[in-house]
């Protein structure tokens, strides 16, 4: 099983968590996002809509922008990180 981790910033709603206080794992059945004061998320492959690119600040932050159909999550969920792709 092939798994990823990224480290990073996060909003969730209207809370920030500023980078470096956010993680993003992924593998092949699970998305979660630990977000320390902002939240931790966990998705499964059925509760994504989508995955779409979000650049705040062109050239210091990368993200992506999570569309989802989980009802008690906030619809604003964001990773991003200042990694280069």
């Amino acid at each position: 099983m092939k798994q990823f981790k990224l480290t990073g910033g996060a909003r969730i709603g209207r809370v920030n968590a500023s980078y470096p206080f956010a993680n993003l794992y992924a593998d092949e059945n699970t998305l979660k996002i630990n977000a320390s004061l902002a939240g931790n998320v966990i998705f499964q492959p059925q509760d994504i809509i989508s995955i779409k690119p979000y650049v705040a600040i062109p050239l210091i932050g990368q993200g992506i922008k999570i569309l989802h159909r989980v009802e008690n999550y906030n619809q604003n969920v964001i990773f991003w990180t200042m990694k280069r792709s």
